[in-house]
């Protein structure tokens, strides 16, 4: 979500509605707010509107909350449905790590058209719910143009679709020391 020309302005929402709800955006300095008592709900479109799903890797979400629930449309007309680990389709909470980080891995292979992320409400604590950053990593899928001009003087206009893979994070490196056999006394 940190650059716009992958997720657009205006492909974010929420319910209830808020015109600050952009603030989601990595690394945008912003926080949005809301009460408990409106039970919000952040939508975020993943397509324009007739374009097929993208694979949908995870979310991670830094706010104030205990956790959050995670529901996915595979199609447009499609309602959406619970992100769950389990057969009975219950919704998969995903906890809350300590510094407010929510690391909600997706289940392979998991195409999608939109998100909805959904804060779990519990009565303690304060009456506000804050979310600083979402981000989203999935496979999307980009245009690029290129024109090509022949010695003959005509131009030639290429259209090319690639697949853009999402960047993966790089495991620290284990200290060789660490990886040695102890011996036995």
């Amino acid at each position: 979500m940190r650059t716009p020309k992958t997720i657009p302005a205006g492909f974010i929402s929420s319910v209830p509605q808020s015109d600050d709800i952009e603030s989601v955006r990595p690394d945008d300095g912003k926080i949005w707010t809301t009460t408990k008592a409106s039970k919000p709900e952040i939508i975020i479109a993943l397509v324009s509107a007739g374009e097929e799903g993208v694979l949908l890797g995870r979310l991670l979400v830094k706010g104030d909350m205990p956790g959050v629930t995670v529901f996915v449309k595979t199609s447009e007309n499609d309602d959406f449905k619970p992100v769950s680990t389990k057969e009975d389709q219950q919704p998969k909470v995903f906890e809350s790590a300590e510094g407010g980080l929510i690391n909600a891995v997706m289940p392979s292979k998991l195409m999608a058209t939109a998100v909805k992320v959904v804060p779990v409400i519990t009565e303690e604590g304060a009456q506000t719910i804050s979310v600083e950053d979402i981000s989203l990593f999935a496979c999307f899928t980009e245009e690029f143009t290129s024109v090509t001009t022949t010695t003959t003087g005509a131009t030639t206009t290429e259209k090319t679709t690639t697949k853009q893979l999402p960047q993966q994070q790089k495991l620290p490196k284990v200290q060789p020391h660490l990886l040695q056999p102890r011996q036995l006394q």
